[in-house]
């Protein structure tokens, strides 16, 4: 990702994406609402991959996931090797005709 070439924005949603995933729903909302937030960093990892997949690829969404490991605190490699089968799976749907031989 190239700063200078558009990179900050991606950058900056994800950013934000793991912000709004760590952020706690207010004291008195009902529990059953907590069930109904998206997996924001999800969202946004399938858009980059959609809207610009020469730009937003495996690597990238492997340490994006390693990131959020981090930020949860879940063992090394489990969100990056989803966020990265998510990228090719987005990515072979949107690309169908290169991936045959």
């Amino acid at each position: 990702m190239n700063p200078t070439r558009g990179g900050w924005v991606i950058l900056l949603t994800l950013v934000f994406a793991m912000l709004l995933a760590v952020v706690h729903l207010p004291a008195g909302a009902p529990v059953w609402l907590g069930w109904l937030r998206p997996s924001w960093l999800v969202l946004v990892v399938f858009y980059w991959v959609m809207a610009l997949p020469h730009r937003f690829g495996m690597i990238t969404a492997w340490i994006t996931g390693l990131l959020v490991d981090v930020l949860y605190a879940d063992p090394l490699g489990v969100n990056g090797f989803c966020l990265a089968a998510l990228t090719y799976v987005t990515w072979s749907e949107n690309h169908p005709r290169e991936l045959r031989p």
